[in-house]
């Protein structure tokens, strides 16, 4: 009961409803009465694409019969209180525990048929087939043809360029819908720069795309692509702006880029004004969305501590990108590393404020610049995209970058170059 009372807590007060959705979590799997009510209601709040909270909930209640002096009495207090317990690791337990239950009430039905003399290898066989069944659910076991078959359909799904030759053959094809990317790393590694060039290059690919920027505006994002596009520097644009647009080669970008289907976002840092946006991009069709950067997020009301704080935002979007169909490229910040470790890779303990980022993420990509290859002289720094995590693909491998800083250019080196 406390498990159930900690959940609602959460969904309440600190917006949890999408990671009791990545979990599975239905209304019928709480068993306190009151709770599986407040948690149907929020249900069914939240697919209406409204915010859960305590006014919505007490006006679903008012529109469905009331609740009760008890009832309403435990509805506010559970207002007044809060709790550690992450909401997706309630959600998680909870639905573990009502499989359990409907598990041993089934065992208990077949033993009463033994008990009225269905016989007992009968009744073996019966319970062998259920534990099979609820097993096979569980950790998805399957025959090699099934698995087969299973991995076939996968990667034959519909994928997003990534327009990386190298980083699509790491994915499988691409990245996929319903998965979630982190590109983390640390101030100046031109995270925000490789998120903005993979939605660029899916939009050149015909994938609607969009850009959330919570650092940026969009006009500063389309310069960044106008002087990549035009080989302008950067610089000089946003100096001469006015001269240089008027010039034959940044015309011509500037042309080509306003046909791509790739929009930007001037968000809030809002955690529930970014769903709310990511949901209508979706709605419009827009297959990949970029946010920078994950650590800028914030919930609105949430009165926890940072790392329980991110753990909901990223589980949520998780879950959101899944209901959704859409890939999520998230932009993380890297911790500043030791003095005496600057020249070390980054691992994924390195990611800022919560280890959630690197669980909720299908593909995780730390940026590290190499400065043993960098060439001051032609203003070339070599960054390596270093695969720490990969659902369904390779890991513990690295991609070569040539960055252009002055042209905010990034290029693929090719396999068995230099830098390999």
């Amino acid at each position: 009961m406390e498990l159930e009372r900690d959940l609602i807590i959460g969904v309440l007060k600190h917006h949890g409803i999408n990671a009791c959705a990545g979990a599975g979590l239905a209304p019928g799997d709480l068993v306190t009465p009151l709770y599986r009510k407040l948690y149907k209601y929020a249900v069914e709040i939240h697919n209406a694409g409204n915010v859960v909270g305590l006014d919505s909930i007490q006006d679903r209640c008012s529109r469905n019969g009331g609740l009760n002096q008890g009832e309403e009495r435990e509805l506010l207090r559970l207002v007044n209180l809060d709790t550690d317990i992450s909401v997706v690791d309630a959600a998680r337990a909870l639905k573990d525990k009502a499989e359990r239950v409907r598990l041993a009430y089934k065992l208990q039905e077949i033993a009463g048929g033994l008990v009225k003399g269905a016989g007992l290898i009968t009744s073996i066989d019966a319970v062998k087939a259920e534990l099979d069944k609820r097993v096979a659910r569980q950790i998805q076991s399957m025959t090699p043809e099934e698995a087969d078959a299973e991995a076939i359909s996968y990667y034959q799904k519909d994928t997003i360029t990534t327009g990386f030759q190298r980083l699509d053959a790491m994915l499988a094809g691409g990245m996929r819908s319903g998965e979630m990317m982190v590109v983390g790393g640390r101030p100046g590694t031109g995270k925000s720069l490789f998120v903005l060039t993979l939605l660029a290059q899916a939009a050149a690919a015909g994938c609607k795309a969009a850009m959330i920027s919570l650092e940026m505006s969009p006009a500063s994002l389309q310069l960044r692509l106008v002087s990549r596009e035009s080989q302008t520097p950067h610089t000089a644009l946003r100096q001469n702006l006015s001269r240089l647009m008027n010039t034959e080669r940044v015309k011509t970008a500037r042309e080509k880029l306003s046909k791509l289907p790739l929009k930007y976002i001037d968000s809030s840092s809002i955690y529930q004004d970014i769903t709310t946006e990511i949901e209508a991009l979706s709605a419009v069709g827009n297959r990949i969305i970029g946010i920078d950067y994950v650590q800028l997020i914030h919930c609105k009301g949430f009165s926890g501590n940072r790392s329980a704080e991110l753990t909901e935002i990223t589980s949520g979007l998780k879950a959101l990108a899944r209901r959704l169909g859409i890939c999520l490229i998230l932009a993380a910040q890297l911790r500043r590393p030791h003095p005496q470790a600057k020249d070390r890779p980054p691992e994924l303990d390195d990611l800022k404020d919560s280890g959630s980022i690197e669980q909720d993420g299908d593909v995780v990509l730390l940026l590290w610049e190499d400065s043993s290859f960098s060439d001051a002289a032609s203003d070339t720094r070599f960054i390596r995209a270093l695969i720490r995590k990969n659902r369904n693909g390779e890991a513990l491998k690295y991609i070569s970058y040539d960055f252009r800083a002055q042209f905010l250019d990034l290029r693929e080196c090719p396999i068995g170059g230099r830098h390999d």
